[in-house]
């Protein structure tokens, strides 16, 4: 299941790539385009995100930092607790005034006044920092000299739209995902026949070519063939591969002289698991993909053990 899983991964970053590279244009290499596409996905998911935080936000706190001295007067602060009314008292405490209480500190209060109407009970609030008399004047434990006037509405937490940020942030993680993962995916291992005759002169088998010859790249969606043959001059033994075109046989690469040093393994693709051996010259770094897997033994047979 993981596999598959990132089998589509890697496909659908590799298809992304395919079809960038089509457009005309600079940066036309090997995951060139699809990067910078991440780049501006991730840019797009940034700005809903940036442009909430440049928004004036009240400051959060409470009873206890505002005792503290942590918010001056004039701060825009926002505040959560138990509002509680205070009684009026005449010539002392008129109507519209209330406490809030720290509910990290419940002996921690600070006194509030109300732009308008204002219900008891636990709820977040916000408004301006001032400088009051009231709360010594009333003889109650709040916070000397401060209280808070509340905005006529509690201004709320902005948070950004989640469909503005998430899906491009979910599309740019995807192709980020699978373009670290690759298309096909090359997996070393799997049981091979030790048994298995390696190839003679003159002989050759079919498999197709993914990776780079030179400066060519060969994808799996090119169906490149090719075949794998033997050769025995008078100065040794040679491995070759031979791209099999329209046009007929390529100049062959060599593989190995006299063996060939490579990786046994398994690729992975939309068409499902097909038997490779992964070679890598200075001049080439290619998988080839075998129909059967005597077939890619038989390769794997030329390989030092």
């Amino acid at each position: 299941m993981l596999t598959r899983l990132r089998v589509w991964l890697g496909w659908l970053a590799y298809r992304v790539d395919r079809w960038l590279r089509r457009v005309p244009g600079p940066l036309r290499g090997p995951d060139q385009r699809l990067w910078l596409v991440i780049v501006v996905l991730l840019a797009v998911a940034a700005v809903p995100v940036v442009l909430t935080l440049r928004q004036p936000q009240p400051r959060e706190v409470s009873a206890s930092q505002i005792a503290a001295g942590e918010a001056q007067l004039g701060a825009w602060v926002r505040l959560e607790g138990e509002v509680l009314a205070l009684p009026v008292v005449e010539d002392v405490l008129p109507a519209g005034y209330w406490t809030l209480q720290d509910p990290g500190d419940p002996r921690s209060s600070i006194m509030l006044r109300a732009a308008g109407d204002l219900t008891g009970g636990r709820q977040m609030l916000t408004g301006i920092v001032e400088q009051s008399d009231l709360p010594e004047a009333a003889g109650l434990g709040l916070v000397p000299g401060r209280i808070v006037a509340l905005d006529a509405a509690p201004f709320p937490r902005q948070i950004p739209n989640p469909l503005l940020w998430v899906p491009p942030l979910l599309v740019a993680g995807v192709l980020v995902a699978g373009s670290r993962i690759g298309y096909p995916i090359f997996e070393p291992g799997g049981e091979l026949n030790v048994l298995a005759r390696g190839l003679v002169a003159n002989e050759a088998v079919g498999a197709r070519v993914i990776g780079r010859i030179g400066n060519r790249w060969l994808n799996l969606g090119d169906r490149q063939s090719a075949s794998v043959s033997v050769e025995e001059p008078a100065g040794g033994r040679r491995v070759l591969l031979t791209l099999i075109g329209h046009g007929g046989r390529s100049m062959p690469h060599v593989l190995g002289e006299p063996s060939v040093e490579g990786v046994v393994g398994y690729v992975h693709s939309r068409e499902g698991s097909m038997p490779a051996v992964l070679v890598i010259r200075p001049d080439l770094e290619v998988i080839l993909l075998f129909e059967r897997t005597p077939d890619r033994d038989r390769l794997a047979a030329m390989m030092p053990r």
